[in-house]
């Protein structure tokens, strides 16, 4: 589902005793080829201080993440499950997927904006003459 939609990563954790552990993670083609994946109730080390000070504020909660040499806009949903344990899930997209997408939209933008300008040319030129 993750490849599906651009996202780099779908997961969950939860929070306990002050540290993440997974409780699910999506698994890339690669990740499963070289035995990377991520296990249930693995500790999940990369772990901000931001992302253990969360609480179920019935917020979603959008921050920026580094792990190791990616950078991921990240959003979180945490939920409180009935025992009170204080589980999240989390999406993140590469920035340089969400760079390329801003790009792309400065660039028609950009034509956009030119075009109009060399239609507006003709008539100002009429105005003036007259």
């Amino acid at each position: 589902m993750s490849k599906q939609l651009n996202i780099s990563f779908l997961y969950t954790f939860v929070i306990n005793n002050n540290k993440a552990y997974y409780t699910s993670c999506s698994t890339s083609a690669d990740e499963l080829k070289n035995k990377e994946q991520v296990n249930y109730w693995q500790e999940y080390p990369e772990v901000s201080k931001k992302l253990l000070k969360i609480t179920n504020n019935k917020r979603n909660i959008y921050i920026t993440t580094t792990v190791k040499r990616w950078t991921f806009r990240t959003a979180l949903i945490p939920m409180l499950n009935p025992n009170g344990n204080l589980y999240v899930i989390g999406a993140d997209y590469d920035i340089s997927y969400i760079k390329g997408v801003l790009s792309k939209e400065v660039l028609i933008s950009s034509m956009f904006a030119i075009l109009l300008s060399l239609l507006i040319i003709p008539f100002a030129y009429i105005l003036i003459k007259s």
